[in-house]
């Protein structure tokens, strides 16, 4: 099941950076999620928001082992059977001069 993985990243009141990365059913990172991010790095209230970056949608093992070849391949597919149509428009259009 893929999943919208996030990368959160937080200073504390002494300068100490610390982050996390949280996967997400869903592609917004609310205040209950960037709470729970801040609990879970055992860090305090007085704890800053540095910054947010979404990493992508993608399974966990997408996410440790990387994303292979066929994926890609998968994503040219999409964009080919979204030109057919207008390839064979245009074949017709040619054939009938």
């Amino acid at each position: 099941m893929r999943k919208h993985y996030f990368n959160v990243s937080f200073v504390g009141e002494k300068g100490q950076f610390r982050s996390a990365v949280i996967a997400l059913d869903h592609n917004a990172m609310t205040i209950p999620d960037i709470e729970s991010a801040r609990r879970s790095l055992e860090m305090d209230d007085s704890t800053g928001l540095m910054s947010v970056s979404h990493l992508g949608r993608m399974t966990e093992q997408e996410y440790f082992q990387g994303i292979d070849a066929t994926r890609n391949w998968n994503r040219w597919g999409i964009v080919a059977s979204c030109m057919l149509p207008f390839v064979i428009l245009a074949l017709v259009v040619w054939l009938q001069r």
